[in-house]
């Protein structure tokens, strides 16, 4: 129906439409695979900042409780440093007291 070389040509266009065809059917495959890879990647990147946020969240959480801990510490350790102070004055005074008394007994014995 067409001459030769017509008909060469539409072979060549067709062998070229096939290799085109199976180039690009590969392409795809590729491209779905490397597709593939990039979600996993994603969704394990994803998976780890879930738990990096339930770390930092734990740690917070522990970071508050060494605050209140601390917190109570210091209170208790103003609360024992007063009571020292109170304890050194009583026992200031109480040394007065014994001091007198002895003063008072040997003053008492002299006469």
């Amino acid at each position: 129906m067409f001459s030769p070389e017509v008909e060469a040509r539409f072979k060549k266009i067709e062998e070229d439409l096939t290799v085109s065809a199976e180039i690009l059917r590969r392409f795809e495959i590729e491209g779905k695979e490397r597709i593939g890879r990039v979600e996993a990647a994603q969704e394990t990147l994803a998976q780890a900042q879930d738990a990096l946020l339930h770390s930092q969240k734990a740690q917070a959480r522990v970071q508050d409780a060494m605050a209140r801990w601390l917190d109570e510490i210091t209170e208790k350790m103003n609360a024992i440093a007063d009571a020292h102070a109170r304890l050194e004055d009583a026992h200031a005074r109480l040394e007065n007291t014994v001091e007198r008394f002895l003063k008072a007994r040997t003053n008492g014995s002299e006469n």
